[in-house]
């Protein structure tokens, strides 16, 4: 039986597209490859990337509590081992965009892959992005922890409920993927972005960031709404898409449109705001 190589199966489609949601996350350079990767991807990937980049921020975090504890109720090495994981692994790229964005503003014809030089600005620019990654990491507490009691509806997801310490740790960087998708479906290419960026930015659409936004949604209101307080989630995903569309269309408009720096540039930005949001909605949240 053989198979057309224009409706290749299932598994390998989706295979394909999570492999593309890893290149454009992680690798720095997207060349063309092979003729598979040059054709339409999808951005489903995206999201759930994200989830798992929380769980490892939760690994790495409660990793290094374990050894070396804390200081006065302050989490100082396992706060730092989180800043150090996204400086060199789940954040390299999008500090990386940081640093374009600050360097290149309003050079919409150079490469988006090209290398940017680090200059004054972007190194302070770097610097005040781990120090408040830092800083808000830093700043979570630890409490005896709440649940949903049995007669309330969210009781049937108990199981799912991580120490309240981890909770933010888990949801930040899945708002921050979510924040990509968000520059993706916020406005049209860049004339300089990568195939792939194009790709996901004709895929996307405002229906399908709806049902995109469901999983972050749902997490957040879950983890986060307590005291019968249903709305706390909505809140923040309301304030959290509004600085987002704000922050992506002031990029877009100094590159001349989407492209890879200002999308990962975005997921960054939303990943802190949600930490920012959260400690802002504490009172709501944790008392």
């Amino acid at each position: 039986m053989s198979i057309d190589a224009n409706s290749p199966p299932l598994f390998v489609r989706l295979s394909l597209d999570i492999v593309a949601a890893l290149r454009f996350q992680f690798v720095r350079r997207i060349d063309p490859g092979p003729p598979d990767f040059a054709k339409p991807r999808r951005v489903w990937p995206i999201v759930p990337l994200g989830l798992l980049i929380g769980l490892l921020w939760v690994g790495v975090f409660r990793a290094t509590w374990r050894v070396f504890g804390e200081v006065g109720d302050l989490r100082l090495l396992p706060s730092v081992a989180v800043v150090v994981l996204v400086a060199t692994f789940s954040g390299r790229l999008m500090l990386h965009a940081a640093i374009r964005l600050v360097e290149t503003t309003g050079k919409s014809d150079q490469p988006d892959t090209e290398r940017t030089h680090v200059g004054e600005k972007s190194l302070i620019l770097v610097i005040l992005v781990l120090l408040g990654l830092f800083v808000l990491v830093l700043s979570l507490q630890e409490l005896r922890g709440w649940w949903p009691s049995n007669d309330d509806w969210r009781s049937w997801f108990n199981w799912m409920y991580p120490r309240p310490i981890y909770r933010p740790l888990l949801l930040a960087p899945l708002w921050g993927q979510w924040g990509m998708l968000v520059t993706l479906c916020a406005g049209r290419a860049a004339p300089n972005a990568d195939a792939l960026t194009r790709n996901y930015s004709r895929e996307l659409s405002a229906w399908k960031l709806v049902v995109h936004s469901a999983l972050p949604l749902f997490l957040t209101s879950v983890y986060l709404s307590r005291g019968g307080r249903f709305f706390t989630g909505p809140m923040i995903a309301a304030a959290l898409l509004a600085a987002t569309i704000l922050f992506s269309t002031i990029v877009a408009n100094l590159r001349g449109g989407q492209s890879r720096t200002t999308v990962l540039a975005t997921g960054l930005f939303a990943q802190l705001l949600f930490l920012f949001l959260y400690r802002a909605f504490w009172p709501l949240i944790e008392r």
